[in-house]
C-alpha cells in the first residue's frame, strides 16, 4: 500500500536549498512525489532517507504502478 502520509499538497514547501539541488540534478517535483510515495525508507545517522530502487520498481509493477523511469 501506498504511504499517504506523503500527499502533493498546498502547504507542503520545498526550501530554495532543495529547489538549488533539484534543478542541479534534474530532479523535478513528479520524481519527488513518486519516491515519497512509493520509495523505500532506511534510517542512517538520524536522517529518514527515500529511495527508489529495483526492488521498488518489482513491488509496484506487480500491483500496476510503473516506476521504472526512476531508475
Amino acid at each position: 500500500m501506498p504511504r499517504t502520509y506523503y500527499q502533493d499538497s498546498p502547504d507542503q514547501t520545498v526550501t530554495s536549498h532543495a529547489q538549488k539541488r533539484m534543478q542541479g540534478r534534474r530532479i523535478d517535483q513528479y520524481a519527488i512525489n513518486a519516491v515519497m510515495q512509493f520509495g523505500r525508507e532506511v534510517y542512517t545517522r538520524g536522517a529518514i532517507v527515500l529511495a527508489i530502487g529495483r526492488r521498488e520498481i518489482e513491488r509496484w509493477k506487480a500491483v500496476g504502478i510503473e516506476l521504472s523511469a526512476f531508475d
